[in-house]
């Protein structure tokens, strides 16, 4: 049985072929377009039409060639609707090759590349989400507020007295406020040129406020954010910052103000370097304060008692005076004032790693009018002799070993590279095991009376003595060497940089006697000299 699909495209022809009797065909496609199943695919005549117009004038050419046509009869159109949707009468098989189904063709499907221009936005949409009282509304709106910041006149006045109010009450002094113009800071803001305290102990540069919103219009102005690039303000100040965000943010949490490349004043002098202030950035709320490096950062809050000072460093070099980095440093401290009206700084707690060693102290420094004063003590542990040399000069003993000392320090100068150079110390210092090179007492005791020795270490098990430190000399007292059978005291000084004086009484113990001799020691740290005087 063969499926025959009429598409509207097949001619007739193709479908008499198929079928196998073309008279059979053209018949039974008029009977389908007479009764409706089927329609004619072109304006014109059917194909069936034109065939039969073609087949009378073959007959009427010659009129022998062809029978006329005679209707159908009911049982050929039931064979001729059974031979098309099967093939063929029933118990006859079709031994022609089966054909393909053929499938519709669908219509071309037509392509347009449109560019998308992302620049542009086709605000005729939001007609679709908003009424048009609503459109004008909202431009109306924005046309306010750019008017407003436009001119700029009330809140520029109304922020100048907000300003100069709150920094004047937080200072407790007068404040005058540059002039306020419209810039950026990350978002709109109002920018003035400076702020400066009356007595000049404090100045702003560069102060940009973002205000808030909703108070833009209002009688009472606030701010959400306060950005200063440039400030010259004491320590204590910044513990005021907290107090003068809470004013300017209208309570809550207060608006946040951060300073950048900060110089900060105690007293008569400044704070090494360049620091950040963040009035939030603490815990709690508190005020802190990092160095440039952020090798150190310290929070600051005001107190009944003064304005506490906490700090933690890595790897902080406390002023470029100094040769040394502190590993760590861990601090608290106290800002008052003194009976006499001098700044007083107590300190509570130091402690740090440095120097392969551990310091630990307490101590207080007071500033009276342009002169500083530190007083305080000092424990140090477990620092390598290598180090601790260090603290004997630049020309200093080449030492090993581990060594402790408790000093008391004193220091007096008119700025921070005067008092590092004018500082001094006293205390005791011990040692375990360990060596003292280019000096050996045992060579100058076996060389005999006269002659000077150089060279060789002494070694020792344990020592003991006292050590003083001013800016002109390192005295070393009451040493006691312990080194086996061996054992030493006497003093020692280095004046200036390097000069060497000193005496020795060096005993050698043995089985059946005991040897007693004094050594003197002179030269410089460079080359010592040993000479035997007994």
């Amino acid at each position: 049985m063969v499926l025959i699909l009429v598409d509207g495209k097949a001619p007739v022809g193709e479908l008499s072929a198929k079928v196998g009797n073309a008279q059979l065909v053209e018949q039974s496609l008029q009977e389908l377009e007479r009764d409706g199943f089927i329609a004619p695919a072109s304006a014109g005549s059917s194909v069936w039409v034109q065939s039969t117009s073609a087949q009378h004038s073959v007959h009427a050419a010659d009129p022998g060639s062809m029978a006329p046509a005679e209707p159908l009869l009911e049982s050929e159109k039931s064979f001729l609707q059974a031979s098309l949707a099967g093939g063929g009468e029933e118990g006859t098989e079709d031994t022609r090759p089966e054909e393909p189904p053929v499938a519709p063709s669908l219509p071309p499907v037509k392509k347009e590349n449109k560019a998308v221009n992302l620049n542009v936005i086709d605000f005729s949409r939001w007609r679709n989400y908003l009424p048009r009282p609503g459109v004008i509304g909202l431009g109306a709106l924005l046309l306010a507020i750019g008017a407003i910041w436009a001119s700029f006149g009330v809140p520029e006045q109304r922020y100048r007295h907000l300003l100069a109010e709150a920094v004047g009450q937080v200072l407790g002094q007068a404040v005058e406020v540059g002039e306020l113009h419209l810039g950026w800071a990350g978002q709109p803001a109002l920018v003035a040129g400076s702020i400066k305290a009356g007595n000049g102990g404090m100045s702003l540069e560069e102060v940009a406020l973002v205000p808030q919103w909703s108070s833009l219009l209002s009688r009472h102005p606030l701010c959400k954010r306060v950005e200063v690039r440039r400030a010259n303000l004491p320590v204590v100040a910044t513990a005021g910052l907290h107090a003068l965000g809470d004013k300017l943010g209208g309570g809550g949490q207060g608006a946040r103000i951060v300073l950048h490349e900060v110089t900060l004043g105690l007293g008569s002098v400044d704070l090494p370097g360049r620091w950040s202030v963040d009035s939030q950035g603490g815990p709690e709320g508190q005020t802190l304060i990092t160095n440039t490096d952020r090798s150190l950062r310290a929070t600051i809050a005001a107190s009944s008692a003064g304005v506490t000072v906490a700090w933690q460093g890595v790897n902080w070099q406390p002023d470029p005076a100094l040769r040394w980095k502190l590993d760590q440093v861990d601090g608290q401290a106290l800002i008052s004032s003194a009976p006499s009206g001098a700044m007083l700084v107590t300190l509570s707690k130091l402690d740090v790693l440095a120097l392969d060693g551990r310091w630990r102290g307490e101590g207080r420094l007071q500033l009276n009018g342009e002169k500083l004063m530190l007083d305080g003590r000092l424990a140090l542990r477990h620092m390598a002799g290598a180090r601790f040399s260090e603290l004997l000069g630049r020309s200093r003993i080449a030492l090993q070993g581990s060594y402790s000392a408790d000093l008391a320090v004193r220091a007096e100068g008119r700025d921070w590279a005067a008092l590092w150079a004018g500082l001094s110390y006293e205390g005791s210092i011990s040692a375990g095991k360990g060596e003292v090179a280019s000096l050996d007492l045992l060579q100058a005791v076996r060389a005999g009376v006269g002659p000077f020795s150089r060279g060789g270490a002494t070694t020792f098990d344990s020592l003991e003595g006292r050590i003083r430190r001013d800016p002109k000399n390192i005295q070393l007292s009451g040493l006691a060497l312990q080194s086996g059978l061996a054992s030493a005291t006497g003093r020692l000084s280095i004046e200036g940089e390097s000069k060497l004086e000193g005496i020795f009484d060096v005993q050698l113990r043995g089985s059946a006697n005991r040897l007693r001799a004094q050594v003197q020691l002179s030269g410089t740290v460079a080359d010592p000299q040993l000479r035997r005087l007994r």
